[in-house]
């Protein structure tokens, strides 16, 4: 059942949320801000004010109102960082006024750069995690640190079970998960899997058995925004394990962005990933272990679009840099093989390509 929109006027919205849109239209920033759903911060202050008063009105029933409007976080001067290699995040008090008034910045050396709006209980969230510093000093009285790291590690691979992760509620991932996350580049915090007790043992046995636990999990997406954040979600630790990988090429971002701009496409193609894309393919080329890759696509989009249009699309383009997946698959949306497709054919042999 679709949510009911919030029917209020802007004066209403303003004398709720405590200031003006003129006062919104005065703040300068220099870079784009997504919200931590990874939609886009709307471009004009008056759409910005309208998704400040939606945020507000859910968050109302859990924090007070001077938090929510004005509440500053303890322990965050001016800027707070976690650095982790060439990796960095930076969180901050964006602006003064507003529901989304944090933002965290994250940055790659890579290239990566993406800056999330936050509001005050999400920026909590990640200021926790990035005020963190996990101890993994080694305890040599354990029988276990006693054994040579060869063992171990062959230990915890014969122990470890095949799993598969998949988002089981989106709306909890994108307001409390993701926000905590990206507070630790390293991805040491990422809560992977409550079956696995083990990972809760200690730090130091966390540390080693992550890169274990990553490998034996088969990731399932159902959207490819959803890939993009928890790729940024699970850091060097979770990108530098993933062996296994589904995903469709459509996303959430672009679909709503194309219904916004024509409400009635008819028969029209459907729109290839844009806002994102790029984001996601920079990051897919970090999974270096990447064995099994499956990637479903529109049956309209390898049908209907031409070989040298479909393979000069910015997003395709940029996944055709990835080489030597042991196994690929393309197929639809309903996981039906494509083999009969020229497009899918090709991508299928560039990926696997060494």
């Amino acid at each position: 059942m679709a949510k009911r929109k919030l029917t209020y006027t802007l004066c209403e919205m303003e004398e709720v949320l405590g200031y003006t849109v003129q006062s919104c239209d005065q703040r300068t920033r220099t870079k784009k801000r997504y919200y931590s759903d990874l939609r886009p911060v709307p471009d004009t202050a008056c759409e910005e004010t309208e998704k400040d008063f939606e945020a507000y009105h859910r968050l109302r029933h859990d924090v007070s109102q001077d938090r929510i409007l004005k509440g500053s976080l303890s322990g965050l001067e001016v800027i707070e960082t976690s650095t982790v290699g060439e990796d960095c995040v930076t969180v901050f008090q964006d602006t003064a006024i507003g529901v989304h008034r944090f933002s965290v910045n994250i940055w790659h050396g890579t290239g990566f750069d993406l800056s999330v709006a936050l509001n005050y209980c999400e920026a909590s969230r990640t200021l926790a995690i990035v005020k963190s510093r996990p101890n993994v000093a080694y305890d040599t009285r354990s029988p276990l640190f006693r054994l040579p790291r060869e063992i171990r590690n062959r230990i915890y691979d014969l122990t470890m079970a095949h799993g598969v992760w998949e988002v089981s509620d989106l709306e909890d991932f994108d307001r409390s998960t993701f926000p905590a996350a990206v507070g630790d580049p390293s991805g040491f915090y990422f809560p992977l899997s409550k079956d696995l007790p083990i990972l809760r043992v200690s730090a130091q046995v966390r540390q080693e058995v992550l890169p274990f636990a990553y490998r034996r999990t088969t990731f399932r997406f159902d959207d490819m925004d959803d890939l993009l954040k928890l790729l940024v979600a699970v850091g060097q630790i979770g990108r530098g394990n993933i062996e296994s990988l589904e995903f469709p090429w459509e996303s959430r971002v672009d679909l709503e962005d194309s219904w916004n701009q024509d409400p009635n496409p008819g028969e029209g193609p459907i729109p290839m990933p844009k806002v994102h894309v790029l984001k996601c393919m920079s990051l897919l080329q970090q999974c270096k272990r990447l064995k099994f890759l499956c990637i479903r696509f529109p049956t309209e989009v390898l049908l209907n679009l031409d070989l040298s249009a479909f393979m000069a699309d910015p997003g395709v383009h940029a996944l055709c840099s990835i080489h030597g997946v042991e196994r690929v698959e393309i197929q639809s949306m309903d996981h039906e093989s494509l083999k009969n497709s020229e497009s899918a054919e090709l991508l299928q042999e560039i990926l696997q390509r060494t």
